[in-house]
């Protein structure tokens, strides 16, 4: 009897622990919000440059000592060249909300009024806020790297960006109940990005990616499997047939031809059994589906203008609306995202390319995008709003310091990013 009273004793003594302990974690998983960690990640760098060293760039196999890649490491050091695209100086870089706030109010100073991240990021997040979970914040980051047009260094990157997430992760994780991963890329970034899943399998450190958005990404043989791993949930490949750029790689890769879908007939890889869910998403406005370059994709006020109400925005500052719009797709596909861009209103419709059946129509922000763009004009303030996309002031001023302080043998390392031209 005595036996039996102490084990009673000892099991209600366990289970009142139990729901204590039970409670208090309740208690502060409650009291704990989730996290969108959001990470830019941009594109090649001046391909044109790849001409220095055109056959190891061809062959894949490009050392660290190139002409071409000495070039490059001086070009992306220039502040200028962060002007009219989304990035900033090399690795990996905090936005932080305060420059938010700054751009609502008009309030951004110095370099920040001439740098793209600083109008681009703001924006996105006042679209993203259109659809925020009250109980989710944002987080942005950029990763900012050299760019070269190698398969190889593309692969490395990737690793890099890897550890930078994961490290990133799992600081969020201690302030926050659940983070959720976001990437939005342009051109090659995206096979940066791609280029996680082999990092995965390297290091194994569990890393989930919730969304992988690429713009213009050109669509490889090296790379194109990784969207089916299972490390991504989902992979949004937006292209539209107005860019002449995307499919035209046919040097970084050993098949010497890229793509501009995952579901071209023509591509040919390994497409294994996956729940990740894969969408080819082809950009059009007011039904053109020629409209988008690869620069009204990711760069400000390059190229000729694509729509009247967000430029010089580009159009992947509406990301968060396509998102929104593909939450209601239970199945993968090959979809049309048109951007309806009118006097007094500014909407999108998702609809099915085969079929071309609706789907879901936005609400119109026209209000909204217009408040975006008077906020650009007071804030941006670039050295030139040309719309020459090779020959305007940034690209010559930046190739001409380069080939300055290579001729006369400036040191790489010592190259001031604060004074550079």
């Amino acid at each position: 009897m005595k036996k039996q009273l102490i084990s009673l004793f000892i099991c209600m003594s366990f289970t009142l622990f139990a729901w204590k302990a039970g409670s208090v974690v309740a208690q502060w998983y409650d009291n704990k919000k989730d996290v969108c960690l959001t990470v830019f990640v941009h594109g090649s760098v001046y391909t044109m440059l790849s001409a220095l060293d055109a056959q190891r760039v061809w062959s894949g196999a490009l050392p660290k000592a190139s002409p071409y890649v000495d070039m490059v490491k001086r070009v992306r050091k220039n502040p200028l060249i962060w002007q009219d695209q989304v990035m900033l100086k090399e690795g990996w870089v905090s936005f932080p909300q305060e420059s938010i706030d700054n751009f609502y109010d008009k309030k951004l100073e110095g370099a920040c009024c001439q740098q793209a991240a600083y109008q681009f990021i703001p924006a996105y997040n006042a679209f993203s806020e259109l659809y925020k979970n009250n109980n989710e914040e944002q987080v942005y980051f950029l990763f900012g790297h050299l760019g070269l047009l190698c398969q190889n260094y593309r692969a490395d990157a990737g690793v890099e960006l890897y550890n930078h997430i994961c490290d990133t992760v799992a600081e969020l994780q201690k302030s926050y109940c659940h983070v959720r991963v976001r990437l939005v890329t342009h051109s090659h970034g995206g096979n940066i990005a791609l280029n996680l899943a082999r990092a995965e399998r390297l290091y194994n450190r569990k890393l989930v990616v919730d969304d992988l958005i690429m713009y213009g990404a050109p669509i490889q043989v090296e790379t194109a499997a990784y969207a089916y791993d299972p490390l991504f949930v989902r992979v949004i490949n937006c292209y539209s047939e107005g860019d002449s750029i995307q499919s035209n790689d046919r040097f970084s890769t050993a098949q010497h031809k890229s793509y501009k879908r995952f579901y071209d007939e023509e591509l040919v890889i390994d497409r294994p059994e996956t729940r990740t869910k894969i969408y080819d998403v082809r950009l059009l406005v007011n039904n053109n589906p020629k409209r988008f370059g690869h620069s009204n994709m990711w760069q400000l006020g390059r190229e000729s203008k694509a729509t009247d109400c967000l430029d010089p925005l580009p159009i992947a500052v509406i990301t968060p609306v396509l998102l929104h719009a593909l939450n209601g797709q239970l199945y993968d596909g090959h979809f049309d995202f048109n951007v309806v861009d009118e006097p007094g209103v500014f909407r999108t419709e998702l609809s099915e390319y085969q079929s071309k059946k609706s789907l879901l129509v936005s609400d119109n922000t026209y209000d909204k995008a217009c408040h975006l763009q008077q906020l650009i004009q007071n804030n941006w303030s670039p050295v030139d709003k040309s719309r020459m996309l090779l020959f305007n002031y940034q690209t010559g001023a930046t190739l001409w310091q380069a080939f300055q302080d290579w001729r006369t043998g400036v040191d790489i390392e010592s190259v001031d990013v604060q004074s550079a031209p």
